[in-house]
């Protein structure tokens, strides 16, 4: 189903990074979508008790609420927020991308880079923030850089993300900034990776659509997937139709039917 080139040569010579489980190599190859994920999961998110690596944002117990003055900064974030290095580039952040990713301005100026950045500088910055794809993926600033990489990253790049998501689609799909990443990479994955996405929502289908955040990613789910692959969810917006149509998010699930499904499946 996917394409062979995502997947490591067997017998390769290139030195691989190890990340937990499973191998990352470069923009050549990475690991299959289906394979082993290291436990580096948010709590109660990914469920499982979540990453037992040190908090990125410090040992403060307030830090996760990225909360300015409650965050350990390192010197090279503190002096670029206060102006002290106005030319700064991405080589000069090696060893401080995940933190730079979960800071408001850090995250702005990884944001801009990436979308000019060459490919070896794009691979600079994956291979160090993939280890803590998942924590990103759910923080209020992180989850911006991972758009990203679902934007402008090299199709390899964003099979390893997709890989990362895969088992995790609903919890994501039902948090804040999660329900974000889970919009880009339908948007921006093909078509075998939007399917797989959608399909960990079946059985959850009205959940979703009630929820504020799930909504988003049903609807998107509608937009960017033919209907034959997205039967079940019409199906299940079928069954209560009417009680949907009232709904302030059920509505705009209906109404995106309406507009991109073919008339035999409505």
């Amino acid at each position: 189903m996917f394409n062979a080139r995502f997947f490591p040569p067997t017998g390769s010579s290139q030195q691989p990074m190890v990340n937990g489980n499973d191998v990352y190599t470069g923009r050549r190859s990475v690991g299959g979508i289906s394979g082993p994920l290291p436990n580096f999961y948010a709590p109660n998110v990914f469920g499982g008790p979540g990453n037992t690596t040190p908090n990125i944002r410090g040992n403060n117990p307030n830090a996760g609420s990225g909360r300015d003055s409650a965050i350990a900064r390192s010197k090279l974030l503190d002096d670029f927020r206060n102006s002290r290095m106005p030319n700064l580039q991405l080589r000069d952040v090696v060893g401080h991308f995940t933190e730079f990713s979960m800071d408001q301005h850090g995250s702005r100026f990884i944001q801009q880079k990436l979308e000019r950045a060459t490919n070896a500088e794009k691979d600079m910055v994956f291979k160090e923030i993939l280890p803590n794809a998942p924590q990103l993926m759910t923080d209020v600033f992180g989850n911006y850089v991972i758009q990203k990489f679902f934007e402008f990253g090299s199709p390899e790049h964003k099979a390893y993300l997709a890989q990362r998501i895969r088992g995790n689609v609903l919890s994501l799909a039902l948090q804040m900034y999660g329900c974000r990443v889970i919009q880009k990479a339908v948007e921006s994955l093909q078509p075998e990776y939007q399917v797989l996405i959608a399909r960990e929502l079946e059985g959850n289908i009205v959940k979703c659509i009630e929820d504020q955040n799930g909504n988003h990613v049903i609807q998107k789910c509608i937009e960017c997937c033919t209907g034959d692959d997205i039967e079940f969810i019409i199906r299940d917006v079928s069954k209560q139709v009417f009680q949907l149509s009232a709904h302030p998010y059920g509505c705009r699930v209906i109404q995106r039917i309406l507009e991109n499904c073919k008339r035999s499946l409505r």
